[in-house]
């Protein structure tokens, strides 16, 4: 399990050769597992280029096999922390169809029918401030830019993201305001529960700091 920075490309694309997450890996430790090939050995799942946080890394066959399989059936779980514009008053989910938007290729749209590929996420607040609400943020699926597409679905856009919202002047951060701050999964070998869990980062910290009740 590690914890991705963000501003780092996960895996070599056409518009990133090198110096990309899988690079670090493939540097750092000997054997990767290969069922995504030589362009994603032992990326379980992916996180968007500007998403920091935690991901699972397989280092054989056999455990991304199980790993993968877990990923399908929810049993591995995985949690987020986002600050949003407004004041939320409840919990809420947002499910649908995802697909690309042909207006912005560089975005995900709910759609109103059933095209695409379903998508889940069940949102929980953490701490509501004046302007703003800090969620929790459970996957049910994992699709490309989920949580920022079902909340720009429902009106309420993420702080400091370039690709589904605007730049706020007042809030100052290097990073959108979204982490991967947990995960839990079954240990392939020993069948053990394991829960892993992060601090909110600094620049994420600082922020909350300073905002108005």
């Amino acid at each position: 399990v590690i914890d991705k920075q963000p501003g780092l490309v996960v895996h070599p694309c056409n518009t990133t050769k090198s110096h990309t997450l899988v690079n670090a890996l493939m540097y750092h430790i000997e054997n990767l597992s290969s069922i995504n090939g030589v362009l994603r050995p032992g990326i379980v799942h992916r996180l968007d280029k500007d998403t920091g946080g935690l991901m699972i890394v397989a280092k054989t066959d056999f455990a991304h096999k199980i790993l993968s399989e877990q990923l399908k059936d929810k049993t591995l779980n995985r949690e987020y922390k986002a600050l949003i514009k407004g004041r939320l008053k409840s919990d809420f989910e947002v499910e649908g169809y995802l697909n690309r938007n042909p207006k912005n290729r560089e975005q995900m749209i709910l759609n109103k029918g059933m095209n695409g590929k379903y998508s889940k996420t069940i949102f929980s607040i953490d701490k509501v401030y004046a302007h703003y609400t800090l969620l929790n943020c459970k996957l049910t699926t994992g699709r490309t830019h989920q949580i920022r597409a079902h909340l720009k679905s429902i009106n309420h856009l993420k702080v400091r993201d370039m690709h589904y919202g605007e730049i706020e002047k007042g809030i100052k951060a290097l990073w959108q305001l979204l982490i991967a701050y947990k995960t839990q999964f079954v240990q392939p070998r020993t069948n053990m529960t394991k829960v892993f869990d992060i601090d909110l980062p600094d620049y994420f910290l600082t922020v909350l700091n300073n905002l108005e009740y």
